[in-house]
């Protein structure tokens, strides 16, 4: 499955504020995440499992913090590629979903932009052509959302934490064409974020806590170079070259801190070569290399399945590591129409870890879809599928530098029907069979002549299965709108447990409604509501006081034997354009939570875990915009 997502049909969309990205979070598949996070949860499965990409360039996360923005603005996308499951062999390292934003091909004959200021942050986009052959695109954006957000929310509403977020981001997308058959890009952007929490007890966030204040910043810088060479009909080449640096720190005061720098490379050669009128090769390499540099004085960090608070705060690690690795891959894959109207593309990738100890995977593919008619479509397919630990995972402070990738193998059926050329349905029943999974475990094991804790091994399975389903009307007759629907089960076994437990993000029914519709004079109406089942939960059924700590220790039930309330939202916006000789300007109202829905993102605990208190998202938030198009 592959959607492919235009950015003109989205920016209107209700509930996104204007932001293309986040209009994957409504599609089949992707489950919703609590107020306030920005990951992709796909498929049920952890978010760490699903990967990012801009023109096929791996970035650390897409969203800034809170979920609010993506980190590039529409200016500089063309459309947006979401795989949720048996992607193609040119992505790998991944187990569950892959996200890839490509770029806009400049093509400007004068100067265009845009100019957006709304409650959350003030951005500007322009783009200009340099002679005949050349442009240039430049963009920046800038938040305030910490201080509307302290300003707009009285201290009777339903929310007891805010995590008020700061970020930016720049861009910088310069295209070249030497002769008609090539072209060069040069894109170099980057994100930053900050989020400061304030409390006068620590014992607000949690009761191990000496400090009041947290901090967590992180900033990413990414420079990529692209060369498109099409000589002919019958063969392209695509080499992209990028380079970054990450950085993340964190600190809870003195009691705790994080400091993590990466330095990465990237290279994505792609060759297509039309063999035949029915049969195309693509061959490919796929290598991504760097380092990871990390100083820390922290516990072990919280994984999949862990009840919230369970880590002992004071068994912290101090640690300062380096680690280098190579992910080298080579891929290839046959498009063959060998029967009339049924396409048929198996693939390959052979892929190279250089982390201890080094291993080779072998992930063959394959997809099949038939053209039944002009109307309907069936397609399937299966593959095999690796995924690398994280790098503290493989730690050889905190970690098992032992560990090799976790893998799966999935498999999908299903089909599309046009009744009319505006209207998609779209049905896929999907089955993923997880094994090797990294497990927490209680063991020890010698190491470099040492009995040493194990921390980690890959005796952990899983599977999840589900149906997703689409229905959508695309802009004709001034109306477009979706229904999305999404059955699903996403469970698994770890080191020493005998019975499946549900995935910390299992999510068993996922409902998104969307409709928007163009009025007369430029005015503009949509809707989006949301229905989706709690995550599971793992209860508190007790507590024992410890005299040495002088706190309460809690007694948790079975992992998921509970799950939180439904969440369910209706969100509206409504735009009003004013369209000059040469420009445009458009008011907009997007409103979030229309009928203030409480919705439970967590339970918290009084201090003997005898009493219990909701803790609810982002009550009615009116976000009023304004934006000039030229």
């Amino acid at each position: 499955t592959r959607r492919t997502i235009s950015i003109r049909e989205i920016e209107r969309i209700p509930g996104n504020f204007g932001d293309p990205v986040k209009v994957v979070q409504n599609l089949p598949g992707v489950a919703r995440t609590v107020f306030g996070d920005g990951r992709i949860i796909v498929r049920g499965s952890s978010p760490e499992d699903t990967r990012f990409y801009i023109q096929g360039i791996q970035v650390p996360l897409i969203y800034h913090f809170g979920g609010l923005r993506s980190v590039v603005p529409a200016g500089v996308l063309e459309s947006i590629d979401f795989l949720p499951g048996n992607f193609p062999a040119a992505y790998g390292r991944s187990s569950a979903g892959v996200l890839d934003i490509k770029l806009k091909h400049l093509r400007p004959e004068a100067v265009h932009g845009y100019v957006d200021v709304n409650l959350f942050d003030s951005g500007v986009f322009l783009e200009a052509p340099v002679g005949d052959r050349a442009a240039v695109a430049v963009g920046a954006r800038r938040s305030y959302v910490d201080t509307i957000l302290e300003a707009a929310v009285p201290e009777s509403a339903p929310i007891n934490v805010i995590a008020a977020p700061r970020y930016y981001d720049f861009q910088t997308l310069v295209s070249y064409r030497p002769t008609d058959d090539h072209e060069l890009q040069l894109f170099v952007f980057g994100s930053g974020d900050a989020v400061r929490l304030l409390f006068e007890d620590a014992a607000q966030a949690n009761a191990q806590l000496r400090s009041g204040d947290i901090s967590a910043e992180t900033f990413f810088l990414r420079t990529m170079v692209q060369h498109d060479w099409i000589p002919s009909d019958s063969f392209k080449t695509n080499t992209i070259v990028g380079f970054g640096i990450d950085e993340v720190s964190f600190n809870v005061g003195e009691q705790f801190f994080l400091d993590l720098q990466l330095l990465l490379g990237q290279l994505r050669e792609e060759n297509t070569i039309k063999l035949t009128r029915d049969a195309t090769l693509v061959v490919g390499a796929d290598v991504l290399f760097g380092s990871a540099s990390v100083d820390l004085l922290a516990p072990l960090p919280p994984k999949e399945g862990d009840p919230p608070g369970e880590r002992d705060l004071d068994d912290t690690i101090r640690a300062m590591e380096q680690q280098w690795e190579v992910q080298a891959a080579v891929y290839t894959q046959l498009e063959l129409t060998a029967i009339e109207d049924v396409l048929v593309v198996p693939g390959v990738r052979l892929e190279r870890y250089t982390t201890s100890p080094a291993q080779w995977t072998y992930d063959p593919r394959l997809t099949v879809r038939w053209k039944v008619d002009e109307a309907l479509s069936l397609k399937a397919g299966a593959g095999w599928f690796h995924q690398p630990p994280t790098p503290d995972e493989l730690s050889k402070f905190f970690g098992n530098p032992k560990l090799h990738a976790e893998e799966s193998i999935q498999y999908s059926v299903g089909g599309e029907y046009k009744p009319v050329p505006w209207i998609t349905v779209d049905a896929t029943v999907f089955y993923k069979d997880l094994f090797e999974l990294v497990s927490r475990s209680n063991d020890v094991v010698e190491r470099n002549g040492e009995t040493v804790p194990e921390i980690y091994n890959n005796e952990g399975i899983g599977r999840v299965y589900g149906l997703e389903l689409l229905l959508r009307h695309e802009l004709t007759n001034n109306f477009f709108g979706w229904v999305t629907y999404t059955l699903s089960r996403a469970e698994r076994l770890d080191s020493g447990e005998s019975d499946y437990r549900p995935f910390q993000f299992d999510q068993t029914h996922i409902l998104n409604v969307i409709a928007s519709y163009r009025l007369p004079r430029n005015w503009e109406v949509g809707g989006r509501w949301r229905y989706v089942t709690g995550n599971p939960t793992t209860p508190v059924i007790g507590a024992v006081f410890n005299s040495d700590a002088d706190a309460y220790q809690r007694v948790f039930g079975p992992f998921g034997s509970a799950r939180l309330p439904a969440f369910h939202q209706l969100d509206l916006r409504v735009d009003k354009s004013w369209i000059y000789d040469t420009w445009i300007l458009n008011l907009y109202m997007d409103i979030q939570n229309v009928y203030n829905r409480a919705n439970t993102e967590a339970i918290r605990y009084n201090f003997n875990f005898t009493e219990t208190q909701p803790q609810q998202g982002l009550p009615v938030f009116p976000a009023l915009g304004i934006k000039a198009t030229f």
